[in-house]
């Protein structure tokens, strides 16, 4: 399996879709960041925004917008496996399909943490640079976020590639993906006003458990069930994506 791990992420960080996603995502934090730094000096100490500490509010409130860049990672991370037919050597080469599941599962992981990774340095390093630094406090308290936030992400994630290798259309996979994370919240809300039990079930979606995280005292996290809520969301999203995904690629016909 290691070596179906290596030639995924040799095959990933050699295609351009990896780089696009950090180019776009960090180039548009950047240019969020100089015009908050333009508006700032512009402003003479009059405007309370041109700060890290407001980008961090930015950052850890844009729950939903993270669960989409999550989705697209995960297409970006699966390629174009079918439509180029090398799934159906990579099967005929000998690899069972527990291994390619897995195998892909975990170069997707490590492929979008070290987009992440990146993205979240371009945006440390831009906001450094344009505008006024945040204190310790506050860098805990992204730190403390991004905790709650990632399982999340990762349960998508692995739900976008298990979508991926079960169906053969990468837009079929990636649309499903959209809807389950983006469409299921206002239906199951709709039907929460009749039947409780949805009220219930759509606080354990990922774009609803990370999208409303603010309170009055502060974020849903910084309790101790809030991050275990948080959490919990996350580790039950990837435990469903990576049983129904393995069984579900695992009893495909491969084309």
């Amino acid at each position: 399996m290691l070596n179906y791990i290596r030639s995924e992420l040799y095959r990933n960080f050699h295609q351009k879709g990896s780089y696009l996603l950090i180019g776009v995502c960090g180039g548009l934090l950047v240019a969020m960041h100089v015009l908050l730094g333009v508006v700032e000096a512009q402003a003479q100490g009059s405007f309370n925004y041109g700060n890290l500490s407001f980008t961090f509010t930015m950052l850890l409130g844009a729950g939903p917008l993270l669960v989409a860049v999550a989705l697209v990672a995960g297409s970006v991370a699966f390629g174009e496996e079918y439509k180029n037919g090398t799934m159906k050597n990579t099967v005929a080469y000998g690899f069972s399909r527990v291994k390619i599941f897995f195998g892909k599962q975990i170069a997707a992981l490590i492929t979008a943490m070290i987009c992440f990774l990146a993205i979240i340095a371009i945006f440390l390093v831009s906001g450094l640079i344009f505008l006024q630094n945040a204190s310790a406090a506050e860098y805990q308290e992204l730190l403390t976020g991004m905790i709650a936030i990632i399982p999340n992400l990762m349960g998508v994630l692995a739900l976008t590639v298990s979508l991926h290798l079960i169906m053969e259309s990468g837009a079929g996979a990636q649309w499903i993906g959209l809807g389950i994370v983006f469409v299921l919240p206002p239906v199951f809300e709709l039907l929460g006003i009749k039947f409780p039990i949805f009220a219930e079930l759509l606080n354990w979606i990922p774009s609803q458990a990370i999208g409303n995280v603010m309170t009055e005292t502060g974020y849903v996290w910084d309790t101790a069930e809030g991050m275990l809520h948080c959490v919990s969301v996350g580790a039950i999203w990837l435990a469903f994506s990576l049983g129904f995904g393995c069984i579900g690629f695992a009893r495909k016909e491969i084309k």
